[in-house]
């Protein structure tokens, strides 16, 4: 009973931190010694997984899904999901500053983490650092998929989101920050919009079970090029979790549409623009908050991995 509770309190966490965008489930995995086992439990759904779904042999179907494993966790992420999207989308509204805050917080300390997980420092992993670097500054410069919610966005939004959950320190729901899809799919969450989470929800499967696999692959022969290339693309998302920015919304030619985008200001010129305050000490509160919450979360990863 003892070991289903701290299964399903793990879960709670993992599913937390899937809403916010910041540090990953994976992480979560990885912090708390489970991370190998979640990674096995993945890699059970093969032929001989449908082999013995169609022969109706359940009780070794059980065993090989791993289903006293996979059962609390699931249920601790799905209860924590349903619950916390709730609140984290009455946050962003009610307490934006100090909401990102709290955020970056979380991934400032995330960032730090991954970089410890590099077994070897050398010129070549700094590279592969500055390659993820790159990709997260094109993709959040540009207009890759930021302005689209398409069917084929949502799809592909879902199966990048699913291996991101796989790769420890980047995070799916910041994934979907970066793609723009963030704010829309947490609404569609909220409200049980169907038409949406159902093309969502479907890239999610494919990429769980398709492209994860070839992510993981590559997490075991080259991890430190993996981890450095996580750890660049984070250190490049950070700009996305500025607190305190500017909302620009832009006409297309037609003057019939248009497009939104936010700039990151300094709380001097927040205020001028706004006249609002910009709540700096609560600001620097809610950021140390978060960096405390991963230390206490990694220390309590390192007492049960002890036991």
């Amino acid at each position: 009973m003892k070991t289903y509770l701290s299964l399903f309190i793990k879960g709670l966490c993992m599913g937390t931190v899937e809403v916010i965008p910041s540090i990953s489930s994976s992480t979560i995995a990885l912090l708390t010694g489970i991370y190998t086992d979640l990674l096995c439990a993945i890699h059970a759904f093969d032929r001989s997984a449908w082999q013995l779904l169609i022969a109706r042999k359940w009780k070794l179907l059980w065993q090989r899904l791993h289903g006293n494993f996979l059962l609390p966790i699931c249920f601790g992420i799905i209860l924590s999901l349903l619950s916390t999207v709730r609140l984290v989308s009455y946050l962003l509204v009610q307490y934006p500053i100090e909401t990102w805050s709290f955020f970056g917080g979380l991934s400032l300390v995330a960032v730090v983490s991954v970089y410890r997980k590099i077994q070897n420092h050398t010129w070549l992993t700094w590279g592969y650092s500055l390659l993820g670097l790159s990709v997260s500054c094109v993709m959040i410069y540009t207009d890759l998929v930021i302005t689209s919610h398409a069917p084929w966005a949502l799809f592909v939004s879902g199966v990048l989101a699913a291996c991101a959950m796989i790769l420890p320190g980047i995070s799916g729901s910041f994934l979907l920050l970066i793609l723009g899809q963030y704010t829309y799919v947490l609404h569609a969450l909220k409200n049980f919009d169907w038409a949406v989470l159902s093309i969502f929800i479907t890239g999610g499967v494919v990429g769980i079970f398709g492209v994860s696999r070839l992510v993981l692959q590559l997490l075991r022969h080259y991890a430190d090029a993996m981890m450095a290339i996580v750890a660049g693309f984070m250190l490049g998302s950070l700009y996305q979790l500025w607190p305190w920015k500017n909302h620009l919304v832009v006409l297309q030619k037609n003057a019939s549409q248009y497009t939104s985008s936010t700039q990151n200001i300094l709380p001097s010129h927040f205020k001028l623009l706004y006249d609002q305050d910009p709540h700096i000490p609560q600001a620097l509160l809610c950021c140390f908050l978060g960096c405390l919450a991963v230390t206490l979360l990694t220390k309590w990863g390192m007492s049960q991995r002890r036991q």
